[in-house]
């Protein structure tokens, strides 16, 4: 039994998690609006709830105010995975090139600048 902040008492149950190794990507998506950057942000990390059957992992990491932002507008963060980075590269290229870049006035930049090993997926689009 676990007692949450509220006050609320939750049940866990310790059965088993699952794991897997998995290559990461990270995107800021920016636009003239928050309703750009959603938009894209959902798009682009559509039919990516696991690695198991779909094509990638992903999801939306949350809203990034324009002070925080390379070109001063409002951004949204999301994740890639996938087990092999080939495979993750090309599924970065299709969702920023195909999703994001499609949607009215967004840009995309790397979020992962600090990565051991870049994709160069901007010079593959």
């Amino acid at each position: 039994m676990v007692k949450a902040p509220a006050g609320h008492t939750v049940k866990i149950a310790d059965t088993f998690a699952e794991m897997f190794p998995l290559w990461a990507g990270r995107v800021l998506i920016t636009a003239d609006n928050e309703k750009w950057a959603l938009t894209a942000a959902e798009v682009a990390t559509g039919f990516a709830t696991s690695v198991i059957m779909a094509p990638a992992e992903a999801g939306i990491e949350g809203l990034v105010p324009k002070e925080k932002t390379p070109d001063g507008r409002v951004g949204a963060l999301i994740q890639i995975y996938n087990r092999s980075r080939f495979e993750l590269k090309t599924q970065m290229m299709l969702r920023i090139g195909q999703c994001i870049m499609t949607c009215p006035t967004t840009a995309a930049f790397d979020a992962l600048p600090s990565a051991k090993r870049k994709m160069k997926v901007g010079r593959s689009l």
